[in-house]
């Protein structure tokens, strides 16, 4: 698929498309990822006799937009995956620009614009709006069959437990705690045309990683290299995404 890279909004917003005929009759997507800002640290801490959640959080800045075009990537190969003729048009806005305006852009069914995104919507060929933005949720992560976690996930990060006794199945080793690569989002549907809501998909995904075998390193934040912590933010993504859009659009119709 070709791509045309430009500049619009004195340096707010980069749109990669392949643009479409705007007579045509046919759905033509936007996407727009909104989780990329940061990346949230979470570290499992017990509490006694309360409800609220007392694990430790540390925020991230994630320069470079990185995080969102891991994600448009992932709606781009998915949209031509289930329409191979299909043009999309990726947008990146920088979160500075955007964010007094990304509190309320979901209104229940309803879509609300900021003055930044409207503009860049209006500029280009598209009838249709993938957006996909933070969601919050009780935090689990897959460990074999099950899930772990305490307190409450969002968006993209690290889920630290120091505490647990990890047992390896196959060999017997043993280690203390886990690192949790996850991703929270919700992924929506929008018609352009009237500004609605048609459809949702949440994602809440999270892995645990051990670092068996390894004495010198024992903290779990060391079971995975920079690299392959990047690697494992981004396979989330993919499952994600690859399981939300198909579900998003062919629930709407657009099989194409």
């Amino acid at each position: 698929m070709k791509f045309i890279l430009g500049l619009l909004l004195a340096g707010a917003l980069w749109t990669e498309s392949a643009f479409a005929d705007p007579n045509t009759e046919e759905r033509r997507y936007a996407a727009l990822s909104l989780i990329g800002d940061s990346i949230t640290v979470v570290t499992y801490r017990s509490s006694t006799g309360s409800n609220l959640d007392s694990n430790l959080q540390r925020s991230f800045p994630v320069p470079g937009s990185r995080i969102d075009k891991m994600v448009l990537l992932a709606i781009d190969k998915s949209l031509g995956q289930i329409n191979h003729e299909a043009n999309t048009v990726l947008l990146v806005l920088d979160p500075a620009t955007i964010k007094s305006e990304s509190e309320n852009l979901l209104d229940g069914q309803r879509f609300n614009p900021g003055k930044t995104l409207d503009q860049a919507l209006k500029q280009q060929p598209v009838t249709h709006l993938l957006l996909v933005t933070k969601y919050r949720a009780d935090a689990k992560i897959r460990i074999l069959d099950g899930d772990e976690g305490s307190g409450q996930l969002e968006g993209v990060g690290f889920y630290i437990d120091r505490r647990m006794r990890m047992v390896h199945t196959d060999t017997g080793e043993e280690a203390r705690g886990f690192l949790g690569p996850y991703t929270y989002f919700k992924v929506s549907l929008i018609d352009l045309a009237t500004s609605t809501v048609m459809g949702q998909q949440l994602v809440t995904s999270g892995d645990a990683h051990v670092a068996f075998g390894d004495e010198d390193n024992t903290d779990p934040w060391n079971a995975l290299s920079a690299d392959q912590k990047s690697n494992a933010i981004n396979s989330l993504i993919k499952r994600g995404i690859s399981d939300a859009v198909p579900a998003l659009v062919k629930a709407d119709g657009d099989t194409k």
